[in-house]
Order: C-alpha cells, then structure tokens, then sequence
C-alpha cells in the first residue's frame, strides 16, 4: 500500500492504473515535395502564396491558389464558401485531398 495516499485512494503495489483515453489519430501529413500524380486522401498543411484565376461553373466558383509548404509549391483549386477568404499569407490544412495527373 501507497502510505502518501488516505486509505480510500490506496491500492495494491501490483494493480494496474488505468489507462488514459487518447484523443483523436493525428492526420497523417503529406509533403508537397512527395505528391505524386493520382493520390488520394493527402493531408498537407500549406500557406497561400497566391491568388491566381477563378472561373465561375453553373454550380461554383472555382478557384485556383499557388500554395507551398518547406518542400514545394503546387497550384491548388478549391470552390465552395471557405475558398473565396483565402488570401496570400493564410495557413491552410487540406484534408482528404487528392493530387490530378
């Protein structure tokens, strides 16, 4: 028995604590330099460099950004609310992505 413990919060020298619950997995992060053509489901944290062209469909407005992380940049095209605030310096995290050929 633990003596530094009251009585009620003592337990045997041979029992377990129990174990801690974890959050959630962390993302696997992909490197721009890595990418390659057809890939899927990438994760990548990035800052927006630049906004380059937009184009407007029946549906969207599509937009395309020159974005880069310490390996390399790429060109990127987003659509929906969250892309139209982008702007060059904002620091980005793309889940779930994936790289054209």
């Amino acid at each position: 028995m633990n003596p530094t413990l009251p009585p009620q919060q003592q337990r045997p020298p041979n029992q377990h604590r129990p174990q801690q619950q974890q959050g959630p997995p962390k993302l696997q992060l992909a490197k721009i330099g890595d990418m390659k053509p057809n890939m899927n489901d990438v994760n990548v944290i990035c800052i927006v460099l630049e906004r380059k062209e937009s184009a407007k469909t029946k549906e969207h407005t599509i937009h395309t950004f020159l974005v880069a992380d310490e390996t390399a940049a790429m060109n990127l095209t987003l659509w929906g609310e969250k892309a139209e605030g982008l702007i060059p310096g904002d620091i980005i995290r793309i889940t779930g992505g994936y790289v054209l050929g």
